[in-house]
């Protein structure tokens, strides 16, 4: 779910009829630490990998951390080794990539561009999109045989 506005978290619960979300994937951090805190459920897992909104939180609520058990979790990949970064992505190919192939995973995709390697006018364009911040989900680029690219999961921030 990509969260465009400050009522996300409420549209969540609404949604999960009060429960919330079991995992957040979140690459923004500070801009939406209050949505997150939120909308995750009870025991949720939030895990940061990512602070394009910034390194600082204004101000913080913990209020609902304690009652809600949210096992907070950062991380990255720069500091992790080659033979880490491959697994993940071997692990990634063999676990994921098959259901996103088959359609049992669904991802709401934005926009899509299929890359002319001869002109490469569509790529330029997908990364100006991109850069301009107005996608609202998934954005992916691919050549004529379909392999994945760049993938995007920003949105708008």
């Amino acid at each position: 779910m990509c969260i465009r506005d400050r009522y996300m978290g409420e549209k969540v619960l609404e949604i999960t009829k009060g429960e919330g979300v079991n995992l957040i994937l979140d690459c923004v951090g500070p801009a939406n630490f209050q949505i997150n805190s939120d909308m995750i459920a009870v025991d949720g897992k939030w895990i940061l990998y990512g602070l394009l909104g910034g390194a600082k939180v204004q101000e913080i609520n913990m209020a609902n951390f304690i009652p809600k058990r949210i096992n907070l979790i950062a991380t990255n990949l720069k500091s992790r080794s080659t033979e880490f970064k491959t697994k993940l992505i071997n692990n990634f190919c063999k676990d994921v990539l098959p259901s996103l192939a088959n359609g049992t995973f669904k991802t709401p995709i934005d926009k899509s561009y299929e890359v002319d390697w001869v002109n490469i006018q569509q790529l330029r364009d997908a990364h100006e999109y991109m850069e301009a911040n107005i996608n609202s989900c998934l954005l992916y680029t691919s050549d004529a045989a379909d392999d994945l690219l760049c993938v995007d999961l920003g949105g708008r921030r």
